[in-house]
C-alpha cells in the first residue's frame, strides 16, 4: 500500500501517524497476502479482479501492442504476478512498504520481463510526465481524505499517456452505509473516518470525472455462492451485479475505469523502453531528472541537493526519507 498522507506539511505534523502506518505494513509483509487472499473467496476475488482488468485494458487498446502499466500501492505483488504472464505488458510497481516490495521482488522473478519497483508516495508520484499507458490501484485510494484523493487523481493524470486508461478500486457507499448502522459502527473511531473509506457517488465522480464505467467486484452473498457453486457461478453473479439496474446497491467493491477527458483517444502502441530500470523515475519534490550514482547506490537530484537510496535494486523515492547531499558532493 502507499502512504495515506496529505501534504509535506501534513507529513511533518502527522509524521507519527504516518510512520506507524508504514511500520504496520512493513511488519505485515507476506501475511498480508495470506490474510486477505489466502481464503477460497480471496483467491476467487483476486482472479476475477485481474481478469476484469485484463479484459478492460484489451478492450481499450486492442489485444496487440506493448503497453506500460503502473500499479500504485502494489502491496505484495499478487496482481503484478498474474499480469506478468502477459508478454506484451511492461509492469512497474510502487508502494511505501519496503517489506512488501521485497515480497514483490520474489514474485516478480517469474515474470517474462523485469518489473521495476520503487518506494514512493501517491501524492507525489516519482515518475516523468506521460510515462504509462495504464495506471491502476486496488484497495488503495479508500484510505485518503477526499482532498487527497483528488490530488492523487491529478498525479495519475500527469504520468498517464494521452488516451491512457485508469482503473481504481472503490468501496461502495450504499451497502456500507447500511453496514455502518448495523454491524460496523465501531470499525473506526468516528463516523467521518468510517465514511472517508466509502465515498459518495458525487465524490467518486469528482475524482474520476463524469465519463467512466464500473464493474462489480464484491457483492452480498459472494462468499456463499463461491463456496457452494464455485468460481464460475461467482463470476456470473458478479457480471449481473454490473448489468442489472439497482443491483449495484448490493455491491460492496467495484472497479472504476476511466480516461481523463482531456487526454483524447487511445494512443498507438509504444516501443519497448530502454533496459534502464530508473529511466522513468523523477525527483518527487521538483520532478527533475535523477542521476544514478552507482558508486554510492543513490539516485541524486542536483537542484534539490538530495539523494535517494537504492537498496537491493529498489530506489527509495519517499521525499521525507531523502538524504541531504553535502555541498561538496557532485551528483
Amino acid at each position: 500500500m502507499t502512504s495515506p498522507t496529505t501534504s509535506t506539511g501534513a507529513k511533518q505534523t502527522q509524521g507519527d501517524d504516518w510512520r506507524v502506518r508504514q511500520a504496520g505494513y512493513n511488519q505485515t509483509g507476506v501475511t498480508y497476502s495470506l490474510g486477505n487472499y489466502g481464503s477460497r473467496l480471496g483467491r476467487a476475488y483476486l482472479k476475477s479482479r485481474t481478469e476484469l482488468l485484463t479484459r478492460e485494458v484489451d478492450a481499450h487498446f486492442g489485444a496487440t501492442g506493448e503497453r506500460d502499466l503502473l500499479e500504485i500501492g502494489c502491496g505484495t505483488g499478487l496482481t503484478l504476478e498474474l499480469l506478468g504472464q502477459n508478454p506484451r505488458w511492461r509492469l512497474h510497481g510502487m508502494d511505501f512498504s519496503s517489506t512488501m516490495l521485497a515480497e514483490v521482488a520474489q514474485r516478480a522473478r517469474g515474470a517474462r520481463h523485469p518489473v521495476p519497483l520503487c518506494l514512493g508516495d501517491a501524492i507525489e508520484l516519482p515518475f516523468a510526465d506521460e510515462s504509462f499507458d495504464v495506471i491502476y490501484a486496488t484497495r488503495f485510494i479508500h484510505q485518503f481524505p477526499h482532498a487527497d484523493k483528488l490530488r492523487i487523481a491529478a498525479e495519475i493524470e500527469r504520468v498517464l499517456r494521452p488516451g491512457g486508461l485508469v482503473a481504481l478500486e472503490f468501496y461502495a457507499r450504499a451497502l456500507n452505509h447500511v453496514r455502518y448502522f448495523t454491524t460496523q459502527r465501531g470499525k473506526y473511531p468516528t463516523r467521518e473516518l468510517y465514511f472517508l473509506h466509502y465515498p459518495s457517488r458525487d465524490e467518486v465522480r469528482e475524482i474520476v470525472g463524469p465519463e467512466h464505467s464500473e464493474q462489480a467486484l464484491r457483492y452480498v452473498g459472494d462468499r456463499l455462492i463461491n463456496r457452494v457453486l464455485g468460481y464460475r457461478a461467482y463470476s456470473l453473479v458478479q457480471a449481473q451485479m454490473t448489468r442489472v439496474p439497482g443491483a449495484r446497491l448490493l455491491t460492496s467493491e467495484r472497479w472504476i475505469f476511466y480516461t481523463p477527458q482531456r487526454r483524447g483517444g487511445p494512443p498507438a502502441a509504444t516501443a519497448r523502453a530502454p533496459a534502464d530500470p530508473f529511466a522513468k523515475l523523477r525527483c518527487p519534490t521538483c520532478r527533475g531528472p535523477l542521476t544514478h550514482a552507482a558508486a554510492r547506490a543513490l539516485l541524486t537530484c542536483a537542484p534539490c541537493r538530495r539523494g535517494y537510496a537504492i537498496q537491493n535494486g529498489v530506489p527509495n523515492l519517499l521525499s521525507h526519507e531523502a538524504l541531504e547531499l553535502a555541498p561538496a558532493f557532485a551528483p
